[in-house]
Order: structure tokens, then C-alpha cells, then sequence
């Protein structure tokens, strides 16, 4: 407890002057000069607006406090946020007319697949009110309004009601899992959830191309509410596993639905015949398809 309120302090110290927009430029340079800028960056706040670059399209970011994919995207670039997982992402992208972001935070994987195609219509969700407003704004910053829909609402195995936790120190690791992840401390707030086979017969939605989930360990219950959708579609899914999931169940449930699993590593997607989260915190995300690679 200690430790962490020094922690907070030194960084609330840090946010202040950085808002200094020269400092923040200069220390940018210097992190990246010296090849620091993803290790340190990861826990210098910023705080503001900023622009970043990403297939060719300039995005304008609003990061916050505690904002984990704001400081990446400043302090090191669109280029260094989860490359091996945004690499396979756009380029499905790139052939998918309809996607699903699931637990969208604050919109990264909507903008990127928007720039790789922006004729997609691209369906978000994030129920955390705060980032969901910080999502809003993003996309409204950068002119998409054309075939977006967001959603402030969870997805999980049927509609109904459930609990999320969210943190008070890291909104962005809000989860359906009962107690949240990580030791984080936070509160319990009750909120309407509902399934993507329910979203999409509401929706009229007819086909499916490309699904991102990132649910932090709730990822079996959200396909379970998918899986009439996953056997009309075949949907390319990117999805994050959390060791703290129920990864023998999805991996049982991808197999009798006829997906393949691939382990998305910085040599590419590999193969694997099972879904093993690594516990060192890297490469936690894999591609669920039903065509060989």
C-alpha cells in the first residue's frame, strides 16, 4: 500500500511537468535515442491531446492519468502497441466489411481498422462510462462517423444482468470476472450486459468478418454467446487469453466449432495445437480462423 502511494505520488509529480508540451517533446527524444522509450514510457503518464501516426493516417489521441495505451502510443509510437497482434489485425481488416470490437477501450483497434478500411462498419463495445466517453471522443476527433456504431454495453454468454469490476487505478482492466484480475482494488458496479448472437439477430446484422475480443479473462463467456454467429460466419477472430480465463473450455469450444488456434508471436502467427497463455505477461494474444496459415 505504501509502495503503490509512492508510486502514485512520483508519477502525479511526473504528469505535471510533462504537461509542459516542450519537456514532454524533449523527453520523447531523449527515450527514444536511447532505446528506453517502451520501458520507461510504460510508466510516465500523459496527460492531453496529442497526434500519432499509423498506416498512414494521423490520429488524434486524448490520454488520461492511468491511460496504459495512451503512453505507448506517445512515448514510442502506433508502431510498438502489441506489433505482432496489430500487424495480423489490419490486415484482416483490410477483407472483413463488417467488425466486432470487443471491449474496445479506448478505441485503438476501431481507429486502425477504420485507416486499413475505412468502407467497414465496425461495432464496439466498451461498458466502462469514463473510457467509453474517452472512445467517443476519439472517434469523433477523427471524423469517424461513417459505418461506426458504439456500443456502452458488455457482451458475455446471454443478456441479462452481471457485475463488473472496475479499477480504480487501471479502468482499462475492467472485467466480468467476479473479484477483477491483477489484485487490483476497485469497486463492483451492476450492469447490463448482453450476448453477440442477441446483438447481431437485434442488429439484423447479416455476415461477420473480423471479431477483436479483449475482456480480460471473461473471453469463454463472450464466445459462448457467439457461437451461432461463429457457425454461420466463420469469423476471423483476434482475441487476448488471460491465464486467469477458462482456456480449456474456449479451446473445446473453438474445436467443436472447427477453428484452428494460432499464437501471435514477434515471428509471426504459429500454430498451436492448444490454448496456453504464457504467465510472463507477453504474447497473449491469438487468432482463432478456420483456414490454414
Amino acid at each position: 500500500m505504501i509502495a503503490r502511494k509512492i508510486k502514485n505520488h512520483v508519477q502525479g509529480i511526473a504528469a505535471i511537468v510533462l504537461r509542459v508540451n516542450l519537456i514532454r517533446l524533449f523527453t520523447r527524444l531523449l527515450l527514444r535515442a536511447l532505446r528506453l522509450d517502451l520501458a520507461l514510457g510504460k510508466r510516465l503518464p500523459v496527460i492531453g491531446e496529442f497526434h500519432f501516426e499509423q498506416q498512414g493516417m494521423s490520429c488524434k489521441y486524448r490520454s488520461s492519468f492511468y491511460d496504459g495505451v495512451g503512453r505507448i502510443l506517445y512515448w514510442s509510437g502506433f508502431q510498438k502497441y502489441e506489433p505482432e497482434t496489430l500487424k495480423v489485425f489490419c490486415e484482416l481488416a483490410k477483407k472483413s466489411n463488417t467488425v466486432m470490437d470487443i471491449g474496445a477501450n479506448t478505441g485503438l483497434f476501431t481507429l486502425a481498422a477504420k485507416a486499413a478500411n475505412p468502407e467497414a462498419a465496425v461495432h464496439a463495445f466498451e461498458p466502462v462510462p469514463e473510457i467509453f466517453n474517452q472512445f467517443s471522443y476519439h472517434c469523433s476527433a477523427n471524423a469517424l462517423n461513417s459505418g461506426l456504431v458504439l456500443n456502452n454495453i458488455a457482451l458475455s454468454k446471454e443478456p441479462g444482468l452481471e457485475y463488473i469490476h472496475i479499477p480504480y487505478e487501471s479502468m482499462g482492466s475492467a472485467t466480468l470476472v467476479q473479484g477483477g484480475i491483477n489484485n487490483l482494488r476497485g469497486k463492483q458496479k451492476r450492469i447490463s450486459v448482453t450476448s453477440l448472437d442477441e446483438y447481431v439477430s437485434n442488429h439484423r446484422i447479416k455476415r461477420i468478418d473480423l471479431i477483436k475480443i479483449d475482456v480480460e479473462g471473461h473471453e469463454f463467456e463472450v464466445l459462448q454467446g457467439a457461437t451461432r454467429t461463429l457457425s454461420r460466419d466463420s469469423p476471423n477472430i483476434i482475441c487476448e487469453c488471460l491465464p486467469i480465463g477458462d482456456n480449456d473450455s474456449t479451446e473445446r469450444l473453438l474445436h467443436k466449432i472447427g477453428y484452428l488456434i494460432y499464437w501471435l508471436t514477434r515471428s509471426g502467427p504459429q500454430k498451436v495445437g492448444s490454448l496456453k497463455p504464457t504467465e510472463t505477461g507477453e504474447f497473449h494474444n491469438f487468432l482463432f480462423t478456420k483456414k490454414t496459415l
